[in-house]
């Protein structure tokens, strides 16, 4: 299951993201880390891989 707070590919979406992560920018940096599954999937509708990072962040393989 893939949850995101909004659809990515919208600006309304951007917009309220930017707002919600006005006071917590490290918000903006998760959800633009999301963004890469999300395109993923939308592309091929697919699940995408997804493996952690040694740095903690998250690699995004395609659709499996």
């Amino acid at each position: 299951m893939h949850v995101f707070p909004c659809r990515l590919d919208e600006a309304s979406c951007q917009v309220t993201l930017a707002r919600a992560a006005a006071s917590r920018p490290w918000l903006m940096v998760f959800w633009a880390g999301l963004r890469a599954g999300y395109d993923a999937f939308e592309k091929t509708k697919v699940p995408p891989s997804v493996t952690p990072d040694a740095d903690g962040s998250y690699v995004v393989a395609g659709g499996r």
